[in-house]
């Protein structure tokens, strides 16, 4: 794993052109992340969370306003390899087998395969697929397909992982079981993460902090702390208060 990786955005704001006008998604996003810290990003759906991720992964630019990591434009992490991102669809390659998909982070980064890292095998059998390294991305359950594109994202030695509802596409127990194990990793790696979401529980169960956004276009209409140990009880009493504190918050930015 590369060192973790702080995260800073200075007034962001983002436009997209269209033939019915301009649409404005974002309005001014300030937010700093700490190195290795885990925060979900929270809010309605079309209000831009994907947008802004997509920013931060230099896969767009912002129409105004700036973006560092680790001091340095998103670019330049892209291009270092050192942003790994992962979204609803696992997309493995459905020609290679699930051990060869895992691999590839390593086999077309030069950095990644340099840096010391787990074996591919181990990172199977984490995630409990060691039983289907040579099996085909078809032949595996979705669940069990977004673990291959979890092993991949670690295999990639990343600082960055900016993770876009990764879980939203699956049930609701493989959802969970997928959380606890995304978690455990994160712990022992210390990437630094940004998580999409609209689920609040998930997040609060995930999360150091909560950033939650405004219906477009949108701004930050809070930040919520998670103040609570973890493995958390998200029925505990102090668990479903933050998440009706954000509750609260989000619904006040939906007006």
């Amino acid at each position: 794993m590369l060192h973790a990786t702080p995260i800073h955005l200075e007034n962001v704001s983002k436009s997209f052109e269209g033939s019915n006008g301009r649409l404005d998604v974002l309005d001014g996003i300030n937010l700093d992340i700490r190195p290795g810290e885990f925060v979900s990003i929270v809010g309605p759906s079309g209000c831009g969370k994907s947008t802004l991720l997509r920013l931060v992964a230099a896969l767009d630019t912002p129409t105004s306003g700036q973006i560092w990591l680790n001091g340095q434009p998103p670019l330049a992490l892209r291009a270092q390899k050192e942003i790994g991102w992962m979204a609803q669809k696992p997309a493995l390659l459905p020609w290679r087998t699930i051990l060869d998909n895992v691999r590839l982070p390593q086999q077309v980064n030069r950095q990644a395969s340099s840096q010391p890292s787990a074996p591919t095998e181990s990172l199977l059998k984490m995630m409990g697929l060691a039983d289907f390294a040579a099996a085909y991305p078809h032949t595996l359950s979705g669940g069990m397909q977004q673990r291959a594109a979890l092993a991949r994202t670690l295999a990639s030695n990343a600082a960055v992982w900016l993770m876009d509802e990764p879980f939203s596409a699956l049930d609701e127990l493989t959802r969970q079981a997928l959380a606890d194990e995304m978690l455990a990793i994160w712990q022992k790696y210390r990437p630094t993460v940004l998580w999409v979401t609209h689920h609040i529980p998930e997040a609060v169960k995930l999360s150091d902090r909560l950033v939650l956004l405004t219906q477009r276009p949108s701004h930050i209409s809070g930040i919520v702390p998670v103040d609570l140990p973890r493995p958390r009880d998200d029925t505990s009493t102090s668990f479903q208060a933050v998440v009706r504190q954000a509750r609260t918050i989000l619904q006040k930015g939906a007006v």
